[in-house]
Protein backbone atom coordinates (compact mmCIF):
# COMPACT_ATOMS: atom_id res chain seq x y z
CA UNK A 1 0.00 0.00 0.00
CA UNK A 2 2.72 2.17 0.75
CA UNK A 3 4.62 1.38 -2.70
CA UNK A 4 0.97 2.20 -4.26
CA UNK A 5 0.61 5.89 -2.60
CA UNK A 6 4.28 6.64 -3.49
CA UNK A 7 3.87 5.53 -7.20
CA UNK A 8 0.42 7.38 -7.08
CA UNK A 9 2.50 10.64 -5.96
CA UNK A 10 5.46 10.47 -8.37
CA UNK A 11 3.07 10.20 -11.05
CA UNK A 12 1.69 13.57 -10.20
CA UNK A 13 4.65 15.05 -11.82
CA UNK A 14 5.50 12.59 -14.20
CA UNK A 15 5.10 11.50 -17.53
CA UNK A 16 2.68 9.10 -19.60
CA UNK A 17 5.45 6.17 -18.82
CA UNK A 18 4.85 6.52 -15.02
CA UNK A 19 1.01 6.34 -15.89
CA UNK A 20 1.49 3.41 -17.85
CA UNK A 21 3.72 1.97 -15.45
CA UNK A 22 1.17 2.40 -12.15
CA UNK A 23 -1.77 0.79 -14.41
CA UNK A 24 0.42 -2.09 -14.70
CA UNK A 25 1.70 -2.07 -11.06
CA UNK A 26 -2.44 -1.53 -10.11
CA UNK A 27 -3.49 -4.51 -12.37
CA UNK A 28 -1.07 -6.36 -11.24
CA UNK A 29 -1.68 -5.85 -7.94
CA UNK A 30 -5.06 -6.65 -8.24
CA UNK A 31 -4.72 -10.00 -10.16
CA UNK A 32 -2.04 -11.07 -7.26
CA UNK A 33 -4.81 -9.94 -4.29
CA UNK A 34 -7.50 -11.75 -6.53
CA UNK A 35 -5.48 -15.10 -6.86
CA UNK A 36 -4.66 -15.22 -2.99
CA UNK A 37 -7.95 -14.59 -2.06
CA UNK A 38 -9.50 -17.32 -4.59
CA UNK A 39 -9.11 -20.40 -2.20
CA UNK A 40 -10.71 -18.53 0.55
CA UNK A 41 -13.58 -17.55 -1.38
CA UNK A 42 -13.95 -20.98 -3.22
CA UNK A 43 -14.44 -21.81 0.55
CA UNK A 44 -16.93 -19.91 1.55
CA UNK A 45 -18.98 -20.70 -0.91
CA UNK A 46 -18.83 -23.82 -0.75
CA UNK A 47 -19.41 -23.34 2.97
CA UNK A 48 -22.81 -22.06 2.07
CA UNK A 49 -23.63 -24.38 -0.52
CA UNK A 50 -22.65 -27.37 2.37
CA UNK A 51 -24.83 -24.78 4.73
CA UNK A 52 -28.07 -25.08 2.64
CA UNK A 53 -27.78 -28.68 1.80
CA UNK A 54 -27.36 -29.44 5.05
CA UNK A 55 -30.51 -27.26 6.52
CA UNK A 56 -32.99 -29.00 4.28
CA UNK A 57 -31.70 -31.88 5.53
CA UNK A 58 -32.35 -31.13 9.19
CA UNK A 59 -35.21 -29.68 8.51
CA UNK A 60 -36.44 -32.48 7.22
CA UNK A 61 -35.55 -34.48 9.75
CA UNK A 62 -36.52 -32.47 12.53
CA UNK A 63 -40.15 -32.54 10.79
CA UNK A 64 -40.46 -36.66 11.19
CA UNK A 65 -38.65 -36.60 15.24
CA UNK A 66 -40.92 -33.59 16.07
CA UNK A 67 -43.97 -35.34 15.15
CA UNK A 68 -43.05 -38.18 17.93
CA UNK A 69 -42.03 -35.41 20.42
CA UNK A 70 -45.01 -33.98 20.52
CA UNK A 71 -48.57 -33.99 18.82
CA UNK A 72 -48.97 -29.69 19.32
CA UNK A 73 -49.08 -28.52 15.47
CA UNK A 74 -47.85 -25.26 16.18
CA UNK A 75 -44.80 -26.78 18.38
CA UNK A 76 -43.88 -28.73 16.02
CA UNK A 77 -43.71 -26.08 13.04
CA UNK A 78 -41.69 -23.49 15.83
CA UNK A 79 -38.81 -26.51 16.27
CA UNK A 80 -38.53 -27.20 12.76
CA UNK A 81 -38.37 -23.78 12.08
CA UNK A 82 -35.73 -22.93 14.94
CA UNK A 83 -33.62 -26.10 13.76
CA UNK A 84 -33.43 -24.40 9.96
CA UNK A 85 -31.77 -21.22 11.30
CA UNK A 86 -29.77 -22.40 14.38
CA UNK A 87 -27.86 -24.40 11.06
CA UNK A 88 -27.79 -21.40 8.95
CA UNK A 89 -26.78 -19.24 11.98
CA UNK A 90 -23.37 -21.55 12.55
CA UNK A 91 -22.63 -21.83 8.63
CA UNK A 92 -22.41 -17.94 8.81
CA UNK A 93 -20.71 -17.82 11.49
CA UNK A 94 -17.72 -20.47 10.09
CA UNK A 95 -17.72 -18.72 6.92
CA UNK A 96 -16.88 -15.57 8.92
CA UNK A 97 -14.30 -16.83 10.79
CA UNK A 98 -12.74 -18.53 7.02
CA UNK A 99 -13.02 -15.21 5.67
CA UNK A 100 -11.28 -13.49 7.95
CA UNK A 101 -8.28 -15.85 9.33
CA UNK A 102 -6.65 -13.48 11.62
CA UNK A 103 -8.39 -14.99 14.31
CA UNK A 104 -10.45 -11.84 15.66
CA UNK A 105 -13.01 -13.40 16.93
CA UNK A 106 -14.38 -10.29 18.62
CA UNK A 107 -14.25 -8.18 15.17
CA UNK A 108 -16.57 -11.17 13.80
CA UNK A 109 -18.84 -10.83 16.57
CA UNK A 110 -19.10 -7.22 15.99
CA UNK A 111 -19.40 -7.42 12.62
CA UNK A 112 -22.06 -9.72 12.96
CA UNK A 113 -23.72 -7.72 15.89
CA UNK A 114 -23.77 -4.31 13.90
CA UNK A 115 -24.88 -6.01 10.60
CA UNK A 116 -28.04 -7.67 12.82
CA UNK A 117 -29.06 -4.27 13.92
CA UNK A 118 -28.88 -2.53 11.04
CA UNK A 119 -30.77 -5.85 8.79
CA UNK A 120 -33.17 -5.30 11.83
CA UNK A 121 -33.57 -1.98 11.77
CA UNK A 122 -34.39 -2.08 7.96
CA UNK A 123 -36.17 -5.38 7.87
CA UNK A 124 -38.35 -4.36 10.95
CA UNK A 125 -41.90 -5.53 10.09
CA UNK A 126 -40.43 -8.58 8.79
CA UNK A 127 -39.00 -9.20 12.57
CA UNK A 128 -42.95 -8.33 13.56
CA UNK A 129 -43.94 -10.78 11.63
CA UNK A 130 -41.79 -13.02 13.11
CA UNK A 131 -41.80 -12.64 16.25
CA UNK A 132 -46.02 -12.88 16.02
CA UNK A 133 -45.50 -15.83 14.31
CA UNK A 134 -43.60 -17.10 16.77
CA UNK A 135 -46.43 -15.91 19.79
CA UNK A 136 -48.82 -17.73 17.76
CA UNK A 137 -47.26 -20.92 17.84
CA UNK A 138 -46.66 -20.88 20.98
CA UNK A 139 -49.76 -19.73 22.45
CA UNK A 140 -51.77 -22.05 20.02
CA UNK A 141 -54.53 -19.86 19.53
CA UNK A 142 -56.07 -21.93 16.65
CA UNK A 143 -54.91 -24.84 14.53
CA UNK A 144 -54.93 -25.57 10.87
CA UNK A 145 -58.44 -26.49 9.25
CA UNK A 146 -60.49 -24.56 11.75
CA UNK A 147 -62.79 -21.59 10.69
CA UNK A 148 -61.66 -18.19 11.64
CA UNK A 149 -62.27 -14.56 11.10
CA UNK A 150 -59.54 -12.39 11.33
CA UNK A 151 -60.03 -8.60 10.64
CA UNK A 152 -62.67 -8.68 7.72
CA UNK A 153 -61.41 -11.81 6.35
CA UNK A 154 -63.25 -15.68 6.68
CA UNK A 155 -62.09 -18.59 6.14
CA UNK A 156 -60.42 -22.06 6.85
CA UNK A 157 -57.13 -22.51 8.01
CA UNK A 158 -54.38 -23.96 5.56
CA UNK A 159 -51.29 -23.07 6.71
CA UNK A 160 -49.65 -20.89 8.91
CA UNK A 161 -45.74 -20.18 8.50
CA UNK A 162 -43.15 -17.88 10.91
CA UNK A 163 -44.04 -14.84 8.33
CA UNK A 164 -47.87 -15.23 7.11
CA UNK A 165 -51.22 -16.91 8.09
CA UNK A 166 -52.81 -18.13 4.94
CA UNK A 167 -56.57 -18.49 4.56
CA UNK A 168 -58.86 -19.77 2.56
CA UNK A 169 -62.31 -18.02 2.09
CA UNK A 170 -65.99 -19.18 1.13
CA UNK A 171 -65.95 -18.23 -2.19
CA UNK A 172 -62.88 -20.02 -3.13
CA UNK A 173 -60.20 -17.13 -2.36
CA UNK A 174 -57.11 -17.58 -1.17
CA UNK A 175 -55.93 -14.63 1.58
CA UNK A 176 -52.15 -14.48 3.06
CA UNK A 177 -52.30 -12.17 5.96
CA UNK A 178 -49.08 -11.12 8.18
CA UNK A 179 -48.82 -12.60 11.53
CA UNK A 180 -48.32 -9.15 12.98
CA UNK A 181 -51.97 -8.26 11.49
CA UNK A 182 -53.49 -11.48 12.73
CA UNK A 183 -51.49 -11.24 16.36
CA UNK A 184 -52.94 -8.12 16.70
CA UNK A 185 -56.45 -8.21 15.13
CA UNK A 186 -59.61 -9.76 17.04
CA UNK A 187 -59.81 -12.90 16.39
CA UNK A 188 -62.95 -15.13 15.74
CA UNK A 189 -62.96 -19.02 16.00
CA UNK A 190 -65.91 -19.77 14.27
CA UNK A 191 -65.37 -23.39 14.72
CA UNK A 192 -64.06 -23.60 18.15
CA UNK A 193 -67.08 -25.21 19.62
CA UNK A 194 -68.57 -28.54 17.49
CA UNK A 195 -71.54 -26.57 17.32
CA UNK A 196 -72.71 -22.81 16.53
CA UNK A 197 -75.94 -21.30 17.48
CA UNK A 198 -78.38 -19.14 14.71
CA UNK A 199 -80.54 -16.64 15.68
CA UNK A 200 -83.67 -15.49 13.41
CA UNK A 201 -85.78 -12.39 13.50
CA UNK A 202 -89.93 -12.81 13.45
CA UNK A 203 -92.15 -10.00 13.75
CA UNK A 204 -96.13 -11.19 14.48
CA UNK A 205 -98.99 -8.59 14.82
CA UNK A 206 -100.59 -7.76 17.64
CA UNK A 207 -103.43 -9.63 17.15
CA UNK A 208 -101.70 -13.06 17.38
CA UNK A 209 -101.86 -15.48 19.70
CA UNK A 210 -98.67 -15.61 21.42
CA UNK A 211 -98.18 -19.02 23.48
CA UNK A 212 -99.76 -20.89 20.50
CA UNK A 213 -97.76 -18.87 17.93
CA UNK A 214 -94.92 -19.88 19.74
CA UNK A 215 -95.69 -23.33 20.10
CA UNK A 216 -96.19 -23.94 16.59
CA UNK A 217 -92.83 -22.50 15.66
CA UNK A 218 -90.95 -24.57 17.56
CA UNK A 219 -92.57 -27.90 16.52
CA UNK A 220 -91.74 -26.47 12.85
CA UNK A 221 -88.23 -25.44 14.06
CA UNK A 222 -87.76 -28.79 15.70
CA UNK A 223 -88.74 -30.63 12.67
CA UNK A 224 -85.98 -28.77 10.03
CA UNK A 225 -83.50 -31.55 8.76
CA UNK A 226 -79.87 -30.08 10.58
CA UNK A 227 -81.41 -28.24 13.75
CA UNK A 228 -79.70 -30.18 16.71
CA UNK A 229 -81.93 -31.60 19.55
CA UNK A 230 -79.56 -31.05 22.36
CA UNK A 231 -78.91 -27.87 22.68
CA UNK A 232 -83.29 -27.30 22.13
CA UNK A 233 -84.24 -24.71 20.01
CA UNK A 234 -86.07 -21.65 21.77
CA UNK A 235 -88.32 -19.15 20.96
CA UNK A 236 -88.07 -15.32 23.65
CA UNK A 237 -90.59 -12.72 23.16
CA UNK A 238 -88.24 -10.12 22.22
CA UNK A 239 -90.03 -6.51 22.52
CA UNK A 240 -93.22 -4.56 21.29
CA UNK A 241 -92.52 -2.78 18.37
CA UNK A 242 -94.41 0.01 16.31
CA UNK A 243 -96.85 -2.44 14.64
CA UNK A 244 -95.49 -5.75 15.62
CA UNK A 245 -94.24 -8.20 18.28
CA UNK A 246 -90.44 -9.28 17.65
CA UNK A 247 -89.30 -12.53 18.42
CA UNK A 248 -86.01 -13.97 18.48
CA UNK A 249 -85.84 -18.16 16.69
CA UNK A 250 -82.64 -19.54 18.28
CA UNK A 251 -81.04 -22.96 16.85
CA UNK A 252 -78.24 -25.24 16.97
CA UNK A 253 -76.38 -26.43 14.04
CA UNK A 254 -72.79 -28.01 13.18
CA UNK A 255 -69.97 -25.59 13.01
CA UNK A 256 -69.34 -25.25 9.73
CA UNK A 257 -70.29 -22.98 7.44
CA UNK A 258 -71.62 -24.31 4.79
CA UNK A 259 -74.39 -26.44 6.65
CA UNK A 260 -75.02 -23.86 8.82
CA UNK A 261 -76.28 -21.45 5.52
CA UNK A 262 -78.06 -24.39 4.13
CA UNK A 263 -79.94 -25.02 7.50
CA UNK A 264 -80.66 -21.30 8.24
CA UNK A 265 -82.42 -21.03 4.94
CA UNK A 266 -84.57 -24.42 5.30
CA UNK A 267 -85.25 -23.11 8.96
CA UNK A 268 -86.81 -19.84 7.09
CA UNK A 269 -88.74 -21.65 4.16
CA UNK A 270 -90.22 -23.92 7.14
CA UNK A 271 -90.74 -21.27 9.44
CA UNK A 272 -92.76 -19.09 6.12
CA UNK A 273 -94.76 -22.18 4.97
CA UNK A 274 -96.11 -22.48 8.54
CA UNK A 275 -97.12 -19.03 9.40
CA UNK A 276 -99.10 -19.12 5.81
CA UNK A 277 -100.38 -22.29 6.74
CA UNK A 278 -102.11 -21.57 10.24
CA UNK A 279 -102.48 -17.79 9.74
CA UNK A 280 -99.54 -16.30 11.69
CA UNK A 281 -99.49 -12.66 10.53
CA UNK A 282 -96.05 -11.83 9.98
CA UNK A 283 -96.02 -8.35 10.02
CA UNK A 284 -94.00 -5.56 8.52
CA UNK A 285 -94.12 -1.69 8.61
CA UNK A 286 -95.72 0.62 6.12
CA UNK A 287 -94.53 3.81 5.04
CA UNK A 288 -96.92 6.02 2.98
CA UNK A 289 -95.21 9.13 1.69
CA UNK A 290 -97.64 12.13 0.51
CA UNK A 291 -96.13 13.87 -2.71
CA UNK A 292 -96.85 17.75 -2.05
CA UNK A 293 -96.66 20.64 -4.72
CA UNK A 294 -95.35 23.69 -2.77
CA UNK A 295 -96.44 26.37 -5.27
CA UNK A 296 -100.13 24.50 -5.09
CA UNK A 297 -99.95 24.42 -1.55
CA UNK A 298 -98.81 27.98 -1.08
CA UNK A 299 -101.50 29.19 -3.12
CA UNK A 300 -104.00 26.81 -1.27
CA UNK A 301 -103.29 28.60 2.22
CA UNK A 302 -102.72 32.06 0.60
CA UNK A 303 -106.90 31.75 -0.88
CA UNK A 304 -107.94 30.83 2.70
CA UNK A 305 -106.05 33.84 4.28
CA UNK A 306 -107.87 35.99 1.99
CA UNK A 307 -110.98 34.28 2.87
CA UNK A 308 -110.03 35.06 6.98
CA UNK A 309 -109.68 30.86 7.72
CA UNK A 310 -106.08 31.28 9.34
CA UNK A 311 -107.29 30.17 13.17
CA UNK A 312 -107.55 26.10 11.75
CA UNK A 313 -104.32 25.73 9.82
CA UNK A 314 -103.54 22.73 11.08
CA UNK A 315 -107.44 21.40 9.81
CA UNK A 316 -106.89 22.84 6.55
CA UNK A 317 -103.60 20.61 5.69
CA UNK A 318 -104.71 17.66 6.60
CA UNK A 319 -108.23 18.38 4.26
CA UNK A 320 -105.85 19.30 1.87
CA UNK A 321 -103.49 15.96 2.66
CA UNK A 322 -106.96 14.11 2.45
Amino acid sequence: MNVFLQKTQGFAGGSSGDFLEQAQFSFSHLISHSIETLPTSIVVLSISYFTLKVANVIREMATVAVKWMTKNQFLQLLLVQMSYVAVWMGGILLASVIAFPSGHFLDVFRLLGLSSIAFAFISRNIFKNILAGVLLLMNKSFDVGEQVIVDSFEGKIEKISILSTQIQTDRGERVIIPNAIVFTSLLHTTTAMSYRRTDLALGVGYNTYLCNAIQILHTTITTVEGVLADPAPEIDVVSFGECLINLRISFWTLAQPAQTRRIQTRAIIALKQVCLKTNILISYQIRILHARNQQQEHKYFSNLKNEGFTENREIDEENYLG
